[in-house]
């Protein structure tokens, strides 16, 4: 059965329905808290709590095509609460960067390579880190993220390019040169 269709039953009352939506969408909208947040715990209360809010108001969706960008705008919006409930972005970058390692000593190994990256993402500004997690990590087209953060497409190119420009600074890499300058 269709999206469409699922979004159609469950605006019905039908709750087989619901929870189909929800294992279809489930682990995205987790991995999307998760990476916005740093946490798992709290990706997974994000998680819920925007599945219960769409549960409740699935009714007042009035394009059942719009449901995938309506779930991360809701999950979005949520994971920004969580985030700004944490005293600072420090914080939750020390978590992350506290969690256990199957890296070896190498700098250059994968996995301690994702843990920075993932680190260098959380030190972003919240509508920043949104747009890298949505663009680079969740594969959406432009259109569909300025849709999920309610912001013209030529201010989510600017919050990316900003964002690429922030997170090779803090990883360390080369920067490009403006007007032919090395």
């Amino acid at each position: 059965m269709d999206e469409r269709e699922l979004v159609r039953r469950c605006r019905a009352g039908d709750l087989p329905a619901f929870e189909a939506l929800f294992r279809q969408h489930a682990p995205r909208v987790l991995q999307t808290a998760y990476l916005i947040l740093g946490d798992r715990q709290m990706a997974e209360d994000v998680m819920q709590d925007a599945f219960a809010q769409t549960f409740r108001v699935i009714g007042q969706l009035r394009e059942p095509e719009a449901f995938r960008s309506w779930l991360y705008k809701m999950t979005i919006r949520r994971a920004w609460q969580q985030a700004a409930r944490e005293r600072t972005q420090q914080e939750a970058a020390r978590r992350l960067g506290a969690l256990p390692s199957e890296a070896g000593p190498s700098p250059y190994d994968e996995v301690e390579r994702r843990r920075l990256v993932a680190d260098a993402v959380l030190q972003l500004p919240a509508q920043q880190r949104a747009a890298v997690v949505l663009f680079y990590f969740d594969d959406r087209p432009l259109g569909e993220i300025a849709a999920i953060l309610a912001a013209p497409e030529g201010t989510v190119k600017s919050w990316l390019h900003r964002a690429k420009a922030t997170l090779a600074r803090l990883l360390g890499e080369p920067q490009p040169t403006v007007g032919g300058e090395h």
